[in-house]
């Protein structure tokens, strides 16, 4: 509302250095706002570059069609689930605008005549802008879920034992009807996690998480948390985002739900991997294919032949299952078959599965794993977690030390305390012996946020996934070390 007494109190609005966009409007000539006539559906819209997580990126060449095909698609989707998108909606856009994502999230909101507020650009604020633009719709990647999910139980692990006890108790019976897909209970909601939803985003309506796997425990957590649907999309840049997605109040945590109206997918059998269409649950390759996806890569014909097949059908790369009918056959990502890496045992590793999970450990920010095929462990390069590291200090007659990060990580005790965690959690996830971190090396170089892997630094995309070949380039050799030392 353009006219609200909260927009027009606004200093930047009252100073003038902001105005309204139908001001805006006035003061431009008509003629410059008729429609151009000779741009067509099949004309280029945009080159879109990928985020170059493993290598080089490359520029996505996408038509106007692709666009059009993707946000209608989409708001289909939502309207057949009861959720339609309305211009009461409102959304805080903080991605990089030079990610798919955010540009599929903005447009699915300006088509409807919806509101989207910007952020400051600075994460360190983001729960500010949160606050002031109290959005219906929140759009996230995993990384940002994860740290709701850390910063909530953070909170909760610094209450009184009758808080704890009482959350605990509520948790357990409001996580039941999650998993079960059954309605939630209006009595613990008020009673427990409706203060917890009010401090964070207190109108939240709908929540949708892509650009990587979320975890099925973050998932479930954040359902009881916010009390809404938080539906898991897949897509890529080479599908303008999104394309197939989770069905709200339907698919259970962990799955990607279906495709979107118009857009087709099959798995294709990766032999060497033993994923396979004969499999018990049918696994391979996802290939995608519709009026949404690219129609190759700008001045690179080598990697269109590479990744865009006969009929149009495009190799994302990704490792998908189909799922039995306890949720509906939904797609499931599984894997990655560009970042795997194979043990000298002969078993495949998805760091990026681990990763997401280990880097909820106390004493741990960021953690990027390593491992190869001539070794049969896996090691990891860790970013102690700053205030998680200062208070380990304290707790343990350090305090001379709970300020430098350096020398706390330099104490045995640490490492070993780190290590412990990373493998509390590797049971807690079922996840195989052969994927423990038996050693690891500390980054203590942080910048304001506590990271240590960054984009300044070149470690990581704009959208906080992991640039692994810049990681391997600058870690490798102490690493090997490590594996060296272990030897002898």
């Amino acid at each position: 509302d353009y006219n609200s007494p909260r927009l027009l109190k606004h200093p930047k609005v009252e100073s003038k250095q902001v105005i309204p966009f139908p001001a805006f409007l006035e003061t431009v000539e008509k003629k410059d706002l008729e429609a151009n006539s000779e741009v067509s559906l099949e004309d280029l819209f945009v080159i879109m570059y990928t985020s170059g997580t493993t290598g080089v990126p490359k520029g996505v060449m996408l038509k106007h069609k692709a666009f059009v095909s993707c946000i209608g698609s989409a708001l289909l989707f939502f309207d057949h689930y009861g959720i339609p998108f309305t211009k009461s909606d409102s959304m805080l856009s903080y991605l990089p605008l030079a990610h798919i994502f955010a540009q599929q999230g903005d447009a699915l909101l300006y088509s409807v005549g919806a509101s989207v507020a910007f952020s400051q650009g600075d994460v360190k604020v983001l729960l500010d802008d949160l606050n002031a633009a109290e959005p219906t719709i929140f759009i996230g990647v995993p990384r940002v879920f994860a740290r709701f999910e850390q910063r909530i139980e953070e909170t909760l692990s610094s209450s009184s034992f009758l808080k704890k006890l009482i959350f605990n108790f509520a948790y357990k019976r409001q996580l039941e009807n999650v998993k079960n897909v059954a309605p939630m209970s209006g009595f613990w909601d008020n009673l427990v996690f409706s203060k917890v939803k009010a401090k964070i985003m207190p109108k939240v309506r709908l929540m949708v998480t892509g650009s990587a796997p979320l975890s099925a425990k973050t998932n479930d957590f954040l359902k009881v948390m916010f009390n809404c649907p938080l539906v898991q999309g897949f897509g890529m840049t080479e599908t303008v985002g999104g394309l197939v997605c989770s069905a709200p109040n339907q698919s259970v945590s962990g799955s990607c739900g279906g495709p979107l109206p118009g857009v087709l997918v099959k798995l294709v059998d990766v032999p060497e991997m033993n994923y396979l269409s004969t499999n018990e649950q049918p696994q391979g390759e996802v290939f995608l294919k519709g009026d949404c996806v690219t129609h190759g890569y700008y001045k690179n014909e080598k990697a269109t032949a590479e990744s865009i097949f006969e009929g149009g059908w495009l190799a994302t790369g990704d490792i998908g299952q189909w799922n039995d009918k306890s949720d509906h056959g939904s797609l499931a990502i599984i894997d990655r078959k560009k970042n795997l890496f194979k043990l000298a045992q002969g078993e495949y590793v998805s760091p990026e599965t681990l990763e997401q999970e280990y880097a909820k450990a106390g004493l741990v920010s960021q953690i990027w794993v390593y491992g190869n095929s001539l070794e049969s462990c896996l090691l990891a390069v860790v970013v102690p977690d700053v205030q998680g590291a200062s208070k380990w200090a304290k707790e343990r007659g350090k305090s001379e030390i709970s300020g430098d990060l350096s020398a706390i990580a330099m104490e045995k005790e640490f490492k070993n305390d780190v290590i412990r965690e990373l493998e509390g959690i590797r049971k807690e996830n079922g996840f195989k012996r052969y994927e423990a971190i038996v050693d690891c090396i500390f980054e203590t170089h942080v910048n304001d946020l506590g990271q240590g892997f960054t984009v300044e630094n070149e470690l990581m995309t704009p959208t906080f996934k992991f640039k692994r070949p810049q990681l391997s380039k600058k870690y490798k050799a102490e690493l090997e070390l490590l594996y060296a030392n272990m030897k002898q």
